[in-house]
C-alpha cells in the first residue's frame, strides 16, 4: 500500500493499482486496501467505477456494523457522483440513525436541488416537504424551516401556483417578519389571488412595522412600487397621496391621484374615477376647470 501511494503521488496510476491488487491478494478482507483502490480509480478519472467500489465498501461496513465507516464511504460515492440520489437517500438514513439531523437536512437540500436541475420539479418539491418533517429535530429549527419553505414557495411561484405559494409565504412571514422581500411578495400574492383587502391590510402591517423600527423612509418607496404594480387600487393611492401632503408635496399628490383616475377610467370604474376627481378638486389644482369638465362627462 505504501508503494501504491508513492506511485499515485507520481501520477503512475496503473502501477499504483497493480500494487493495490497485490495487497488485496495478500488480505482480501482488509478494507483499507479496497478504499485505496477506489481512491486511485477516482484520481484516474474513472468516477463511475470508483463510485461502485466505494458503494461496495459502504455496504461491507454496514454488514460489519460500522455505521461511521459506511457514512464516510457513501460520502466518497457522492464526491465522485454527486447526482446519485439513491446513495444520498441511503446516507440520510444512516445520518438520521446517528442523530446527525443537520447533515441529513443538508443532503435533503442537495437532493431537491439535483431533482430541480434534472427538471424533475415535482420530486424536488416533494423532497423539500419530506425534509420539513425532520426540521423539528434540527439544532436551529427556524433557520432550516425558512430554507425549505422558501425553496418550496419559489417552486410554486415558478409554476404560477399562487394559492400554494401564498400558503408558504404566510408561514415565511410568521417566521421572519423583518424580511422585506417576504413581506412584499406576500402582499403581491394576495393581489394575485384576488384578496385585495388582505393585501392592503398586510401592507399596512408591514409599513407600521417599518415605522416602529425607525425605517419610515422606506414606506414611500414601497407604496410607490406597489402602486406601479396596482395602479387602479384606490386604497394604495389614498395612503400615498396623504403621505405626499404631509411632506408638502402637493404636485406629487395630484399626480398620484391623476394616475389613479386614468387607471380607473381604463378599467371602467366610473364611480371610483368620480371619487378620485373630487379628491383632486379638493386640492384646488391649477387646471381645476378641466377636471370639472371631466367630472361632468363621466
Amino acid at each position: 500500500l505504501y508503494l501504491s501511494q508513492e506511485y499515485t503521488r507520481r501520477g503512475m496510476f496503473s502501477t499504483a493499482i497493480e500494487e493495490t491488487f497485490r495487497a488485496i491478494q495478500l488480505s482480501p478482507n482488509y478494507l483499507p486496501a479496497h478504499i485505496q483502490l477506489a481512491e486511485i480509480l477516482g484520481r484516474q478519472g474513472r468516477n463511475e467505477t470508483a463510485a461502485k467500489k466505494f458503494k461496495v465498501i459502504a455496504d461491507t461496513f454496514i454488514v460489519r456494523g460500522d455505521t461511521n465507516g459506511a457514512i464516510i464511504a457513501y460520502e466518497r460515492v457522492l464526491d465522485v457522483m454527486p447526482l446519485n440520489v439513491s446513495t444520498r437517500l441511503r446516507l440520510i438514513d444512516l445520518l438520521k440513525s446517528r442523530g446527525q439531523i443537520d447533515r441529513s437536512l443538508e443532503h435533503y437540500k442537495t437532493i431537491g436541488e439535483s431533482y430541480y436541475q434534472l427538471a424533475q420539479v415535482p420530486k424536488s418539491r416533494e423532497t423539500y416537504k419530506k425534509a420539513l418533517k425532520l426540521v423539528p429535530r434540527a439544532t436551529d429549527e427556524t433557520t432550516w424551516k425558512i430554507r425549505f419553505l422558501q425553496a418550496i414557495a419559489d417552486i410554486d411561484m415558478e409554476q404560477f401556483d399562487w394559492k400554494r405559494a401564498l400558503v408558504g409565504y404566510k408561514e415565511l412571514r410568521a417566521l421572519d417578519s423583518d424580511d422585506e422581500w417576504i413581506a412584499i411578495t406576500l402582499v403581491s400574492l394576495y393581489y394575485r389571488t384576488g384578496q385585495k383587502v388582505n393585501a392592503v391590510r398586510e401592507l399596512d402591517i408591514y409599513m407600521k412595522q417599518l415605522v416602529r423600527a425607525g425605517r419610515s423612509n422606506k414606506v414611500m418607496g414601497i407604496l410607490e412600487d406597489m402602486i406601479h404594480r396596482q395602479p387602479a387600487d384606490a386604497n394604495l393611492v389614498e395612503r400615498l397621496y396623504k403621505l405626499y401632503l404631509q411632506q408638502d408635496r402637493k404636485a406629487d399628490a395630484l399626480k398620484a391621484l391623476d394616475a389613479l383616475g386614468e387607471a380607473q377610467l381604463e378599467e371602467g370604474d366610473a364611480d371610483g374615477a368620480r371619487r378620485t376627481i373630487q379628491k383632486i378638486l379638493s386640492l384646488d389644482p391649477p387646471n381645476s376647470e378641466s377636471y370639472q369638465k371631466l367630472l361632468a362627462s363621466i
